[in-house]
């Protein structure tokens, strides 16, 4: 399914009319089926648009669809407030054993840790952090240059988030969180632990988020993911 991502993230440009199903299934060597439920996840995610009668068409990786499916946040109305992300560090680094089993199974070498902070009416309200193959994503550093939304990025690689698992507790910031949040150590934080799988099933991101959501009565995390 990988292959029909990389073809419509990297290769076809917004309103171009993807290839039909068999002609995809013959260039990349694949089935009928495996073209079809790829392209289905390609519409789910926002990345193409089918046209009764028409044909599918490429939206483009940085359509909004594919931005706002895993985001969670919401205000007071349900809906998602207009966040801007600032990117305070990135690094590569050795794997956790974790980190190794999940993310770089047969691949090996390093990891990619993108630490952004999250910005809503100015006011700091999060504090992401996400580690990738880095394997995985060759010159990731001069494509990820500031902060940004993770996932359409990956879709410039042909990797198209299709599902999430995420597991939350309220903690304490410790001093790194605290410092970021401008908020003191020991304040509360809900901490939200993701794991981010591939349209192909595969795990491609683990996330270690707090946020303080203090400064924003209206705000709420825990938006439907479909």
């Amino acid at each position: 399914m990988r292959c029909c991502a990389a073809f419509a993230a990297a290769n076809g440009g917004a309103g171009e009319t993807l290839p039909n199903e068999f002609q995809l299934a013959s260039d990349f060597g694949v089935s009928i089926g495996t073209v079809r439920r790829a392209i289905s996840g390609l519409e789910e995610s926002g990345i193409v648009k089918r046209v009764q009668g028409r044909g599918t068409f490429v939206s483009g990786p940085g359509s909004s669809p594919l931005q706002e499916k895993f985001c969670r946040l919401r205000d007071a109305d349900g809906r998602i407030p207009e966040i801007r992300y600032t990117l305070e560090e990135m690094f590569y680094r050795e794997p956790t054993r974790h980190e190794r089993a999940t993310l770089l199974r047969q691949a090996g070498g390093e990891v990619i840790e993108i630490r952004q902070l999250l910005l809503i009416d100015d006011k700091k309200v999060g504090v992401e952090v996400s580690v990738l193959s880095g394997h995985d994503y060759p010159r990731f550093d001069t494509q990820f240059a500031y902060g940004q939304h993770l996932y359409p990025v990956l879709a410039e690689y042909g990797v198209l988030v299709g599902r999430i698992s995420e597991t939350y507790a309220a903690l304490c910031a410790d001093r790194d969180v605290g410092a970021s949040l401008d908020v003191g150590e020991g304040t509360p934080v809900l901490r939200v632990e993701r794991t981010a799988f591939a349209l192909d099933t595969e795990p491609v991101e683990l996330r270690r988020s707090s946020y303080h959501l203090g400064g924003r009565a209206d705000l709420v995390y825990g938006g439907m993911v479909q």
